[in-house]
């Protein structure tokens, strides 16, 4: 049966085409990667649901349109996360969860700069000083979105820091990670 969650992949994903406008569909600051993340956040504190039908198989050809590789596709994900952030965690403990967040991306840089990826490395550079360019005008979008605020409670969002439980714990897999730190 299906199941409430946080977001849904931009992979398979449908939403209502009035709702979508009604939104303002993507935002187009947040461009190939967590777009739909962002939306999913948006629909929530609108007070909609996103549910997952657990029963469905989907088939995603993964790195269609940037390889996971690809310096650009770390810019973009490092970055947007960081935009994500800003404009939709509502929390009063933003600017710690930044500084924190900022931390592990230097972690995860100096990991790749001695793996012998400089590309990556720098992309995340790139994506922080993207990311700083970005910031007031994402403030504004913050400040306008509280406005819009109708619900507080984002089910299946995961208290947790993910990227922190994947590098320094090691957890690969969903089944992994503490179930009670999800929103329920």
């Amino acid at each position: 049966s299906k199941e409430e969650i946080f977001w849904a992949s931009g992979a398979c994903f449908a939403v209502k085409a009035e709702l979508f406008h009604q939104l303002n569909g993507f935002d187009e600051d947040i461009y190939a990667h967590m777009e739909e993340i962002d939306l999913c956040w948006r629909l929530q504190h609108r007070g909609y649901k996103i549910y997952v039908e657990p029963s469905s198989t989907v088939y995603h050809l993964g790195g269609g349109s940037l390889q996971y590789d690809s310096p650009f596709k770390s810019y973009l994900n490092f970055r947007n996360n960081l935009l994500l952030l800003v404009k939709n965690d509502l929390s009063s403990w933003l600017f710690l969860k930044l500084i924190f967040r900022m931390q592990l991306d230097g972690l995860a840089g100096i990991r790749l700069l001695l793996k012998g990826k400089p590309k990556l490395f720098f992309s995340i550079i790139h994506a922080h000083f993207g990311f700083y360019k970005r910031l007031l005008k994402f403030l504004k979008k913050r400040k306008q979105y509280k406005g819009n605020l109708q619900s507080k409670t984002l089910i299946g969002k995961y208290n947790r820091l993910l990227i922190w439980d994947y590098f320094v714990k090691g957890k690969r897999k969903f089944s992994e990670l503490n179930q009670k730190a999800f929103n329920r």
